[in-house]
């Protein structure tokens, strides 16, 4: 959109004549929320007759969705124009949207990853507008026309007065005018006289930039700066969530007082995206599309008119779009003493909230949007908010209604930390409460659902007989924080065979719901599954012994530690057992007797085999039970597994000199028969490199060692000392005989090593093997 009405573009680099001042995130607009916190603007905007507006054809969410104009994938947001057909109704289909929500004063960074190519016809326009009729006070961030090699700063004032500072300014004056700005230009629609200065941006740019770029506004009430960085140039501190600009250097432009009242002049103002077409007629046909000399469009393109070349040309705007990775509004701390948002990706009534007076009497309450007394007595439901910042969901009364409310963050006093004017609740769908016995669970499994869910909730057991249940005590319990899930509980020791009944509960105990009888039957005797632990990955062989628990029953409850000590490659499940298909967990654990760091869990189940993670070279034991994929706190998002290890604990163990990784002998024939070329004994490590020189066909691989079955690396080499062309891996395992690639005629060394195919490069799609000659490199 061009902005040679009523606009001051000014670009001043003065020095900082603000303290510096601390910020919190407050707003984040990213593909998550953009296409619901942006509004698709379909008028287009009446600049006069000299401009250039029916040339673009302003869509809704739904067309430009649907024509590819707008989208959101990949983490990004694309906005765009028709880039695809010529134009037959003589305009060309784009977009201009505008947040939904305002703000006043602030820091707003800005993280595009593609910027629109510098085109003839093109006027890219990323900035504010305020929330009255246009021309409103507004803030351009990124702004230009046609080919012009460098973007335009600068502001709006309507009728309002910004001055530059032309002893200290870093940014090309264009336009001259003293240094008022005041310049006799008349505004095509209303004849208003309004303010007019052109600067350009020389330092830091990022006009036009395929790799986008990183724009920040910082508004307060002495000043407006405007920042621009490449993405590899940006303040190590702009991805904070509290960023200090005192660190930034000095802006692209600034405005400050007195000579800018940016306090008085600039309110509320929303955010605006237009990837625009078509500025002036004039600039068309007479000035230079660079804006310093050289051709006009006109000439360039051999179109007579912008409108012309926009309707016929589309190809020529392929490159011409905005990709976005996000928007942050940040608040100041020293402003406001505090914030509160509601959490859109949280359960209702989930709110963040931050303040600069924290207390433990702090709290959030909650209030229909019309009740006119509020904050200032009663609320339908709150909670303590006692940190500086944090999340805190407040769980909805089964009496709330659907519709419009508000809420306050307050101190013990009620007195107003921060506030959310409004927002819209709509109840979950109606869930009726229930509890059951699961019969195909593990014992004492229940499911369960409440339209009350609150982390406070539990499920407690008592004897039928039990007159004073719920009311105090529980045979056994547990919590049920969700609105629905299943939950096994484990039986106390004392718990004896008998009948017994449960309630899901509030934290109050108030009764959710019941389950008013069921039999209990001690399982001392029964299993939920059994094992039997295998060296190889794929259950083969003999089942392993030593140290290794080799057969293991499993009893229903808890479950139970097997010390695995590298020597467990695989997991063979019988049938047998009252686990149900799919529900054995294997919990990995860095040391034995299931210590050390946790990696997290795999799943399996009966009648199968379990290969086990990392092929059993990560881990020294494993916790094994009877429990649900997604029940697990993983899943759930309530804990965090520790990260793999650079060095898997068996291969860092191995590496301490305590045990070779493999031991083989290289044989003439291919069936490791004939005489013996060569013994090796290859420790852990990167491995080590043998010389074949013609006269090897097989590997005669010992059992000795603890590199798991299916896990020798044979790298194959045209020349001795592994050097040369490379021809690809093949791979082994401990007690085979491995018969070579070409009967051994086609390299002469290998590079033999302990290693997963898994993690081989071909495997990986990272690395291709060299051309194996028409002739054997033996022959």
């Amino acid at each position: 959109m061009p902005s040679l009405v009523s606009w001051l573009v000014a670009g001043l680099s003065v020095a900082d004549r603000a303290a510096s001042l601390s910020y919190t995130l407050s707003k984040t607009y990213d593909a998550s929320n953009f296409l619901d916190e942006f509004e698709f603007q379909t008028s287009a905007i009446d600049l006069g007759p000299s401009f250039l507006a029916p040339s673009m054809n302003y869509q809704n969410q739904a067309d430009a969705l649907d024509k590819g104009l707008v989208s959101v994938q990949n983490g990004k947001i694309y906005l765009g124009v028709d880039s695809k057909k010529p134009s037959d109704w003589g305009q060309r289909p784009t977009v201009r949207v505008l947040s939904k929500n305002s703000f006043n004063q602030g820091l707003v960074i800005t993280k595009f990853t593609h910027l629109p190519e510098p085109v003839c016809g093109g006027t890219p326009f990323f900035g504010t507008r305020g929330t009255g009729e246009y021309p409103d006070i507004g803030i351009n961030m990124y702004e230009g026309w046609d080919l012009y090699p460098v973007k335009k700063v600068g502001i709006s004032t309507g009728s309002g007065q910004c001055i530059e500072d032309q002893y200290h300014q870093t940014l090309y004056s264009g336009g001259g005018g003293g240094g008022d700005c005041k310049l006799g230009i008349l505004a095509a629609r209303d004849n208003l006289l309004h303010q007019f200065c052109h600067f350009e941006q020389i330092q830091n740019k990022i006009w036009g930039s395929p790799e986008g770029g990183i724009q920040a506004l910082e508004w307060t009430s002495d000043a407006i700066k405007l920042y621009n960085w490449p993405i590899d140039a940006a303040p190590s501190n702009i991805e904070s969530s509290n960023p200090d600009t005192s660190s930034w250097g000095t802006p692209s432009a600034q405005f400050i007082k007195p000579g800018c009242d940016t306090q008085k002049t600039f309110s509320n103002q929303t955010l605006e995206f237009s990837p625009g077409l078509c500025g002036s007629q004039t600039l068309w046909s007479r000035d230079y599309a660079d804006g310093k000399y050289g051709p006009t469009c006109r000439v360039i393109t051999g179109e007579e008119s912008c409108h012309g070349h926009v309707t016929n040309k589309p190809q020529a705007f392929e490159n011409y779009y905005f990709e976005v990775e996000n928007i942050r509004i940040f608040q100041e701390m020293e402003k406001t003493q505090g914030q509160l948002l509601l959490d859109p990706n949280g359960l209702s009534f989930t709110f963040d909230y931050a303040t600069s007076q924290p207390s433990s009497d702090n709290w959030i309450g909650v209030w229909p949007k019309d009740d006119t007394q509020a904050p200032t007595w009663g609320s339908i439901t709150w909670d303590y908010a006692k940190e500086n910042s944090g999340s805190i969901r407040i769980p909805p009364p089964s009496s709330t209604k659907a519709g419009k409310y508000k809420a306050y963050l307050l101190s013990g006093d009620r007195t107003v930390l921060a506030s959310l004017p409004s927002f819209d609740y709509s109840p979950a769908p109606n869930t009726q409460d229930q509890l059951s016995l699961d019969p195909n669970g593990p014992l004492l499994t229940f499911d369960y659902a409440t339209s009350q869910p609150s982390s406070d909730n539990w499920i407690g057991i008592w004897p039928e007989d039990d007159t004073q249940a719920p009311t105090w005590g529980s045979t056994t319990w547990d919590y049920a924080k969700e609105n629905s899930g299943s939950l096994q509980l484990t039986p106390a020791s004392s718990m004896k065979a008998g009948k017994y009944k449960a309630y899901l509960l509030s934290g109050d105990r108030t009764v959710l719901a019941s389950l008013p009888s069921f039999d209990y039957s001690l399982a001392s005797d029964s299993v939920a599954f059994s094992v039997k632990t295998h060296y190889n990955t794929n259950c083969a062989g003999g089942v392993d012994a030593g140290s290794v628990d080799s057969g293991v029953d499993i009893k229903p409850g808890n479950g139970v530690c097997v010390n695995t000590n590298c020597g467990v490659g695989s997991l063979e499940i019988p049938s047998v057992g009252s686990c149900p298909d799919g529900q054995v967990r294997i919990s990995y654990w860095q040391n034995a007797d299931c210590a050390g760091d946790w990696y997290g869990y795999g799943y399996g189940s009966r009648d199968t085999c379990r290969g086990l993670w990392s092929n059993g070279w990560g881990f020294k034991s494993l916790w094994l039970s009877c429990a649900e994929p997604d029940s697990d706190c993983v899943k759930q998002g309530t804990c965090i597994a520790a990260p793999e290890p650079s060095i898997e604990v068996c291969r860092a163990t191995a590496d301490a000199g305590t045990t070779d990784a493999f031991h083989l002998k290289t044989r003439y024939s291919t069936g490791c028969t004939g005489d013996v070329h060569n013994e090796v004994t290859v420790p852990h490590g990167n491995g080590q490199c043998i010389d074949t020189n013609c006269a090897v066909g097989s590997l005669d691989i010992d059992n000795v060692g603890n590199c798991p079955d299916g896990e020798l690396r044979i790298s194959y080499w045209e020349q001795s000392g592994c050097s040369g062309k490379w021809f690809g891996y093949g791979y082994g395992s401990r007690n085979t005989c491995r018969t070579l690639w070409s009967g051994g005629s086609s390299f002469k060394s290998l590079w033999v090593s302990c290693a997963k195919q898994s993690d081989d490069c071909l495997s990986q799609g990272t690395c291709f093997i060299d051309e194996v000659p028409s002739r054997p490199v033996c022959s």
